[in-house]
């Protein structure tokens, strides 16, 4: 199951006691994911959103406790990493 990875999700998540894994990209990834969103046409505004917010996006969920980190690697996407859970 996927569900938001929003700070306010996540707590919930903690404080419920519900175990969760968080896939999330390194910080070093920033220009790879701001293409992957211009090449998938998301809008110029949600773009630079992103731009905007990466950096603390992606160190909040870094620094998330309770959860197991799946951190992407360069070129690897969400069900790369399906697809190596499923075959261990």
């Amino acid at each position: 199951m996927f569900v938001s990875a929003h700070k306010e999700v996540r707590e919930a998540l903690v404080q419920a006691g519900i175990p969760f894994t968080v896939v999330h990209p390194s910080l070093e990834m920033k220009d790879e994911y701001i293409g992957r969103y211009i090449a998938r046409g998301n809008a110029p505004e949600f773009v630079q959103l992103l731009e905007e917010n990466y950096e603390k996006w992606i160190t909040d969920i870094m620094v998330q406790q309770g959860c197991e980190h799946i951190v992407l690697k360069p070129g690897q996407y969400l069900v790369d990493v399906f697809d190596e859970k499923a075959s261990v």
